[in-house]
């Protein structure tokens, strides 16, 4: 988050002043140690410089099982050395290395996660937190990271797990304002699921919509304008949180509560699926003395759809970041699950294009 970013900042604008950056991302040595047979004698160690590769290419396998190669991080020293003002950052840098073993490149599962030329994009997009210590109460939600943060001015309450949106329906960006708690909600159908998916249904069963519970209020443009029934199968869950805007994108519960266990939480139509609604509900609520626990329970399940208007709107932030410091100082880097990284590290890099 944003927020938790402050010492990485100039750290980051820092290393836009140096044309070496590319050989700290990809200065690490590799050892190979190569035996032809038992009975062969051994090469000669060889050391090879990762600066020579190019760094869009990848090494296939999973280093975590190559045991034959041995990772050298003393370009990682030399870089610091020569610009001893970003020096306070080299243990940050060198932990980030160590836990993927100082490899150029490190997979998951025979799958390729990520490539330590990235590093400088994840970096870049550190930016400066000062509206946030200007708020009291706000919502922050982290998409590459799948969480929701709640603060009170510059200290995290509490946060909890988040599903957002998948890369070919991505979360949209930007800053808001919650308005609106909506217990038991109806689930007005968005146009495009509708021709997707809902309608294409309606035509192989004639009990499709009734086995949803589901139902037709109308018809617009040709199309049917269809909604799901509050109650414990709405896809919305049991309480929406509103924050009028242009993108159709808010909070809200889910039945689907296994996938908060799934480590990537990419699974939604764009929308936000929070793991602790009613948390998030009494938090939004607590200067309403009325509105009390076993009341947001009551309301979440009373299976009539009831607006609660906030006495005071509570700014929602819908972030992206790849790169943060958490509460315990640590620097924390997260998969670029939209590609954003790369375009935003070049904009900054070649001062064009507005970010």
């Amino acid at each position: 988050m944003t927020q938790e970013a402050p010492h990485l900042i100039s750290f980051a604008r820092s290393l836009l002043r140096f044309s070496y950056m590319r050989v700290f991302f990809c200065g690490i040595f590799i050892l190979c140690f190569s035996l032809n047979g038992c009975v062969q004698p051994t090469k000669k160690v060889s050391l090879s410089d990762s600066t020579n590769k190019n760094i869009d290419q990848t090494i296939t396998g999973n280093f975590s099982s190559q045991s034959a190669l041995v990772f050298d991080s003393i370009q990682i020293g030399h870089f610091f050395a020569k610009y001893p003002n970003i020096k306070e950052y080299e243990n940050d840098v060198r932990s980030f290395y160590r836990k993927r073993n100082f490899s150029f490149a490190w997979f998951e599962k025979g799958l390729l996660i990520e490539q330590a030329g990235n590093l400088s994009s994840r970096i870049l997009n550190l930016e400066n937190d000062g509206i946030y210590k200007r708020l009291t109460d706000y919502v922050a939600v982290n998409i590459p990271e799948f969480k929701l943060h709640v603060y009170h001015a510059d200290s995290l309450l509490w946060s909890c797990n988040a599903v957002v949106g998948q890369t070919i329906h991505p979360t949209t960006l930007f800053y808001g304002e919650i308005k609106y708690v909506v217990f038991s909600p109806y689930w007005n159908i968005p146009p495009g699921i509708l021709r997707n998916e809902i309608i294409p249904g309606m035509k192989k069963s004639s009990s499709y919509l009734a086995n949803l519970h589901m139902e037709i209020t109308g018809y617009q443009g040709g199309l049917p304008v269809v909604r799901q029934k509050p109650g414990s199968s709405n896809a919305l869950g049991l309480v929406k949180f509103l924050f009028p805007n242009s993108y159709n994108i808010y909070l809200h519960d889910t039945p689907s509560k296994s996938l908060f266990n799934e480590t990537s939480r990419a699974f939604s139509h764009g929308c936000i699926r929070i793991e602790e609604p009613a948390k998030l509900a009494a938090f939004l609520l607590n200067d309403m003395n009325e509105w009390n626990p076993e009341k947001i329970t009551k309301a979440m399940h009373a299976g009539k759809e009831r607006y609660v208007t906030l006495r005071n709107k509570v700014p929602v932030f819908i972030s992206y970041f790849t790169a943060f410091i958490d509460r315990d100082n640590r620097l924390n880097f997260r998969r670029d699950i939209y590609n954003l990284d790369e375009r935003l590290a070049s904009m900054i890099i070649s001062g064009e294009g507005l970010y």
